[in-house]
């Protein structure tokens, strides 16, 4: 099975190959802010396959969890 997603501006993307085709795909949901605005869940599966695609890393930042959006302003 495969899943594949992408960011808001498609900048960056990914391609996530499951070893088990499964009727239903088990899913969490996420707390962050955007995920609970815009619905957003997660899985995981560790015989999994993932793929990151960034089309230009110059356009990437950090992330840090929390009330923190960029990871350097965190002591």
């Amino acid at each position: 099975m495969y899943i594949t997603g992408k960011c808001h501006c498609g900048n960056t993307a990914f391609e996530l190959e499951r070893e088990v085709d499964l009727p239903e795909i088990p899913a969490r949901t996420c707390d962050c802010s955007s995920c609970v605005k815009h619905g957003g869940v997660w899985t995981s599966n560790p015989k999994s396959r993932l793929a990151v695609l960034i089309r230009d890393a110059s356009l990437v930042s950090k992330y840090a969890f929390g009330s923190w959006t960029d990871s350097r302003e965190i002591s």
